[in-house]
């Protein structure tokens, strides 16, 4: 009977450590996420539109064959 209670009660413990670690899990995964979109939603304008230009000159460059294919 004791061994039972202890048992049921280290199967508590362990399956409430489980749900805590993944509620953990998710509001890192949350934060990151979020902290990721408020950089992009902080980027400027200018930036982007030098990413973009970049972007087509890289694929400019691939598609004349000046950059070759890793």
């Amino acid at each position: 009977m004791n061994f039972r209670k202890r048992l049921g009660r280290q199967v508590r413990l362990e399956s409430g450590a489980k749900s805590l670690s993944s509620f953990a899990n998710g509001a890192l995964e949350s934060s990151i996420r979020e902290s990721m979109q408020s950089v992009q939603s902080n980027l400027s304008r200018s930036n982007q539109g030098r990413l973009a230009d970049m972007s087509s000159q890289w694929f400019r460059m691939y598609a004349e064959g000046g950059l070759k294919a890793a």
